[in-house]
């Protein structure tokens, strides 16, 4: 195990690593204020900016070293891009109020999730291409985009009649609740999927009859 160095604030979050060992994550400052950095072996670390406000926070990064995160507008979180090249970019809201941008695929294609009404949060997809869109749910109030692959396909949590339900999301079929395409069940509920890889591998959280949380891996067939 390896330290990273901070910032010069109290603490130091690291929350992606991309293939060849770049590290985003974010660090408080002597300050109190918090910056998304990018880390490598080369350089070290690199504070990068904000969207005018107090903070930033990197969350995720692609092969590319771009990364998405939350950044603030004043008081107000938006999802940003960064781009090596380019700078930090806001890539904008559902309603004008907040974004959250949680995973970058090599694309350069972001997901998270954004305020969408009254007190609602609702899973996105952004692309230069398409600007943000909403995932929409599977039926209640809240949804979460988490993981996104180079096939676009996005996996989240959302709220569905009173529960909470992993789903996968494509361009091509929508929003679908992963336990209706369970093959072998075996009493699990999957409330939520983190990251899909290229192969279709999901990595969720289930819970079992007694209300038990386990990690399991959803492979395709």
């Amino acid at each position: 195990m390896q330290s990273l160095p901070g910032l010069g604030g109290a603490s130091t979050v690291a929350r992606g690593i991309n293939e060849s060992g770049q590290v985003a994550g974010y660090s408080q400052l002597p300050t109190g204020r918090y910056r998304a950095f990018v880390w490598t072996a080369a350089n070290g670390m690199t504070a990068l900016d904000t969207l005018g406000g107090p903070h930033s926070y990197g969350l995720g990064i692609n092969n590319a070293g771009q990364v998405t995160g939350i950044s603030y507008i004043e008081l107000s979180p938006r999802a940003f891009l960064w781009d090596p090249v380019a700078g930090m970019t806001e890539l904008g809201t559902l309603d004008g109020v907040a974004s959250y941008g949680k995973a970058i695929n090599d694309l350069g294609h972001v997901v998270g999730y954004g305020s969408f009404g009254e007190g609602a949060k609702v899973a996105f997809f952004w692309s230069q291409e398409t600007g943000m869109i909403s995932l929409g749910t599977l039926g209640g109030e809240n949804s979460f985009a988490k993981g996104i692959n180079e096939s676009d396909h996005v996996v989240g949590q959302s709220e569905y009649a009173g529960s909470v339900r992993g789903f996968i999301w494509s361009a091509e079929l929508g929003m679908l609740d992963l336990n209706d395409l369970l093959i072998e069940n075996k009493g699990h509920r999957i409330v939520a999927t983190l990251s899909i890889n290229n192969h279709g591998e999901i990595a969720a959280m289930a819970k079992n009859q007694q209300g038990r949380t386990h990690t399991v891996l959803l492979r395709p067939r």
